[in-house]
C-alpha cells in the first residue's frame, strides 16, 4: 500500500511542478511526472525505514513514509529542474 501511495503522491507533485514551471512541452512534464515518482519512491523506501513503522492501518500505511515521499519527489524535481537549467545555458 506504501509503493501505491507513494507514486500517487510523486505524479500528483510531478504534475503539479511540470505546470507550475511552464516548461512548455508535454515530454517536460512527462519527465517531471517520473522524476516525482522516483524521488518519492526512493525517499519512502531509503528514508523511511530508520524512523520506525508508525503505521496508520492494518494494511501497513506508515505515517514517515507518507511525510517524506512528497519531500523525496520535490527534492529530485528540483535537482532536474537545475541540470535542465545548466543545459540550456
Amino acid at each position: 500500500m506504501n509503493s501505491l501511495l507513494w507514486i500517487l503522491i510523486g505524479g500528483t507533485l510531478g504534475l503539479a511542478y511540470g505546470t507550475a514551471t511552464a516548461s512548455g512541452s508535454g515530454l517536460d512534464i512527462v519527465a517531471n511526472i517520473v522524476a516525482g515518482v522516483v524521488g518519492a519512491v526512493l525517499a519512502g523506501r531509503l528514508l523511511a525505514a530508520p524512523f520506525g513503522p508508525t503505521v496508520l492501518d492494518a494494511r501497513g500505511v506508515s505515517f514517515p513514509s507518507l511525510l517524506i515521499a512528497p519531500l523525496g519527489a520535490l527534492v529530485l524535481l528540483v535537482l532536474e529542474h537545475l541540470v535542465r537549467l545548466s543545459r540550456v545555458a
